[in-house]
């Protein structure tokens, strides 16, 4: 049976453009600052515009997605991490370390939003490798992030994580559904958007 420790809330759609990553950070930024709550983000869309909005991703026309993540900057040669430090890490054997934003208690801020930022190549990577036919979606995409999420350090660290997901049906969307607690849905009241709605509950 699987435990839930942490409070996960998922921001989901299957259309795209309908407001989940600004809903994503409106949320994290309120909790954080006038919720007073230590918020984690975690950026699984391959679009990246959470990581984008919160440190910034660089330009890479060669790219998968046209960007990479940044260097992080605490990064001290540590082989179970990559310099360029991502959520996608964790389905390949690797730590994962956040970086901190502008929300922050060096900014006088009493909690803080730290985000675990996207990596367009390595999630569609993830998306492309592992389906359903694979035998092995359940581990090591559904369940890895569910166990990552839930472990007891994260529940220490953080008082609500928000996941800001695409808006295409494959494993790492799957990952979200299982791993949330709360969910919220964005849409407008036109018929793309929900249909992408009624999408969700077809999973």
């Amino acid at each position: 049976m699987l435990k839930y420790n942490s409070v996960v809330l998922a921001i989901l759609n299957q259309k795209g453009g309908c407001g989940k990553s600004t809903v994503c950070n409106i949320l994290a930024e309120y909790m954080a600052i006038m919720a007073n709550k230590n918020v984690l983000v975690v950026d699984l869309d391959m679009q990246c515009n959470s990581s984008d909005y919160w440190v910034g991703m660089e330009s890479s026309p060669r790219s998968v997605g046209g960007q990479l993540p940044p260097l992080h900057p605490d990064y001290d040669g540590d082989p179970d991490l990559e310099e360029r430090s991502t959520i996608a890490d964790i389905y390949f054997g690797k730590a994962v370390l956040p970086f901190e934003t502008y929300v922050s208690e060096a900014n006088g801020f009493k909690k803080r939003v730290d985000i675990m930022v996207g990596h367009p190549a390595l999630l569609e990577r993830i998306n492309s490798e592992f389906d359903n036919e694979s035998g092995q979606i359940e581990h090591k995409v559904i369940n890895r992030l569910h166990e990552f999420l839930h472990m007891e350090e994260m529940k220490e660290l953080y008082d609500i994580i928000i996941l800001d997901t695409g808006p295409s049906r494959n494993p790492i969307f799957r990952s979200a559904l299982r791993a949330a607690t709360h969910t919220i849905f964005p849409f407008e009241c036109e018929e793309k958007n929900l249909q992408g709605l009624i999408q969700c509950y077809k999973l």
